[in-house]
């Protein structure tokens, strides 16, 4: 504790049990806290108090805390801690940072007792917080960390034999209630209100904990907020006392709304995703150098195929990445890379070295390094992004044009050849990498959009249908027994079904339409400005022009699944949801056969062909 505070007194500050702990909550409080031993002197100060106060540690320090208040002020606040040893609550005028004096601080003071005999007081100041709730929390360390979190945390109270849940101003307000509100408010309405997808998972877990497996409890979850809409929230709880029985009496804890980070959290994982599919397709080569976690972060392909490795997880510590460098370049080459990590040498971020191939070959590499800010782990603020560049070619050159001079020039030329060949090659990789994302959008057995360009299309009328109030609609299109046809004729006769089949419904389909395969014998079009009547004949044009197609093998037949968005909000997989029920029903009606989902809520949209 002594080492770790900003004022220090070993001779008259008492020691504590679990100082190190008690001081490292203090310096943390959000709340201003000043700590004495047996007189008037500050021992301690925490950065809320600097920070309000506006003076520094060493101003604090002994008898300078006393010029923060007022001078008619300064005789009452001595006379109060010293004699009446900080009894009770105390009004004072105080000088705050910005010169304004602030009339209406109160000082409280919690006296702790240490193992010497001896006391030290740490006193509040305070403008807002209640003293009520100050004292709650600092009961216990165990509440104190519970409650050190970000602005915008709830605070509740749990006795469960008596199922009496009290909560703070802050719990109400996340789910949109006032604070009177949820008075009442007990384990059973508590469990009411979370969704029901993750209400058995998190009374697990507080029954773990209220049964004493686990040392607290911590939990994320959804619950319904006064609105009805459903919200992240982040609980943590521990229990504070038990009967002699063992039974829990009451259970503490905070909870947060962590509703952005869940979201945040969800593209992160797309962006990753994308970041990986980018630099596994990247020519050179890619890693990541932690040097906090001694460890090989990441590592892409290309480094993988350039040494010959079998092993296709790579490097995995920062021992594995110093083995594949050649012995005479390996201290220099870390040293450089440390350097880069501790922001030195910025100006001088390329390094050549030496690495060796599996086959025991030399492979001079050009490695172009920097700090990497967009850090793959929660403050891996020592990482280092590397791309490395196999350069044995040009060395190669570099070592005959020194030792033969006379060759000089054919070497420069035939260096100039190899760069353009490297920027035809860096074009040519552009324009495949441009294919390459027109392929990851189209389905390559029938030319049309893949299940990736189904989602985006219908994604984008759905908001254009909800931002405009102009309907869109979905249809799935399935193929009559198409095992069937599969059985008797063979899977290529059936592919070339599906290739036929596809180019019926894409000539069909008007501008604007996105037509998609679905996934196997499934096709989806997506058609906006679309209500439900038209989007019914729109699907019976494509189920004429399946039936009327002059088949070679059989007649073919498809039905047809149809749901509209409207204004009112859907999700995506609502939407889905329907038009697969909604196909369902023409599948189990007789099949060759649109059906919408709204018939199946009592209104008239279904269509059949005539066999």
């Amino acid at each position: 504790m002594f080492e770790n505070s900003k004022h220090t007194d070993k001779e008259s500050f008492p020691r504590l049990s679990r100082r190190d702990e008690c001081f490292s909550v203090l310096s943390s409080l959000p709340w201003p806290v000043l700590a004495f031993g047996e007189g008037s002197s500050c021992l301690f100060s925490n950065a809320a108090a600097e920070e309000m106060i506006g003076l520094s540690p060493e101003q604090l320090a002994g008898d300078g805390w006393l010029t923060s208040f007022e001078r008619e002020e300064r005789r009452k606040v001595r006379t109060w801690l010293i004699e009446m040893m900080g009894e009770g609550t105390l009004k004072a005028k105080l000088k705050a940072k910005s010169g304004v004096t602030l009339d209406k601080v109160e000082l409280t003071s919690t006296v702790f007792n240490a193992k010497n005999g001896g006391q030290i007081r740490f006193v509040f100041v305070k403008k807002e917080i209640d003293a009520k709730e100050i004292e709650w929390f600092f009961q216990s360390k165990k509440r104190v960390d519970l409650a050190l979190n970000k602005t915008g945390i709830g605070l509740w109270e749990w006795e469960p034999i008596e199922d009496c849940l009290v909560v703070n101003d802050e719990w109400a307000r996340m789910l949109g209630w006032r604070r009177s509100d949820v008075e009442i408010y007990g384990f059973d309405v508590w469990k009411a209100s979370v969704h029901p997808d993750d209400r058995d998972q998190v009374i697990a877990v507080l029954k773990d904990h209220l049964e004493d497996k686990t040392p607290y409890y911590d939990s994320e979850y959804r619950m319904r907020s006064k609105d009805g809409r459903w919200i992240w929230i982040s609980s943590r709880g521990i229990v504070v006392d038990r009967d002699a029985e063992g039974r829990p009496c009451r259970i503490i804890g905070t909870t947060m709304d962590v509703t952005s980070r869940k979201v945040a959290e969800e593209e992160l994982k797309q962006s990753r995703n994308l970041v990986e599919q980018i630099t596994e397709s990247c020519p050179d080569t890619i890693i990541v150098v932690d040097f906090d976690l001694n460890r090989v972060a990441f590592s892409n392909r290309s480094l993988r195929a350039e040494l010959g490795w079998t092993d296709q997880k790579g490097p995995q510590s920062l021992d594995d990445l110093r083995d594949l460098i050649h012995a005479d370049d390996r201290f220099p080459a870390m040293q450089h890379l440390q350097r880069i990590r501790n922001g030195v040498d910025l100006g001088q971020s390329d390094m050549e070295c030496r690495m060796m191939t599996e086959a025991g070959r030399e492979v001079w590499t050009l490695w172009r390094a920097s700090q990497f800010s967009g850090s793959l782990e929660q403050g891996g603020k020592g990482q280092v992004l590397c791309i490395i560049q196999d350069i044995t070619v040009r060395r190669v050159q570099q070592e005959l044009a020194e030792k033969y001079a006379v060759e000089a020039q054919r070497a420069r030329i035939e260096l100039q050849t190899r760069t353009k060949e490297l920027e035809q090659a860096y074009t040519e990789l552009e324009t495949a990498n441009q294919d390459l994302e027109t392929l990851s959008q189209t389905d390559s057995l029938t030319g049309l959009g893949n299940h990736r360009s189904f989602h985006e299309g219908l994604e984008e009328a759905k908001k254009e249908a909800e931002a405009k109030g102009i309907p869109a609609s979905l249809l799935i299109l399935d193929v009559d027994d198409f095992k069937s046809l599969n059985d008797v004729y063979g899977h290529l006769a059936g592919d070339q079904v599906l290739r036929e089949l596809a180019q019926i419904v894409k000539n069909i389909a008007g501008p604007g339409e996105s037509v998609s395969r679905y996934g196997g014998e499934e096709f989806a079009v997506v058609i906006p400005h679309t209500d439900a009547k038209m989007a019914m004949k729109r699907a019976d044009d494509f189920l004429k022009a399946v039936e009327n197609y002059p088949w070679t093998l059989r007649n073919v037949t498809i039905s047809i699944g149809v749901s509209t968005i409207t204004s009112r909000s859907k999700e995506i997989r609502q939407v889905i949801h329907e038009a697969d029920q909604a196909l369902y029903d023409s599948k189990r009606s007789g099949r060759n056969r649109c059906t919408h989902f709204d018939s199946l809520k009592g209104f008239s949209f279904g269509l059949k062909r005539s066999a």
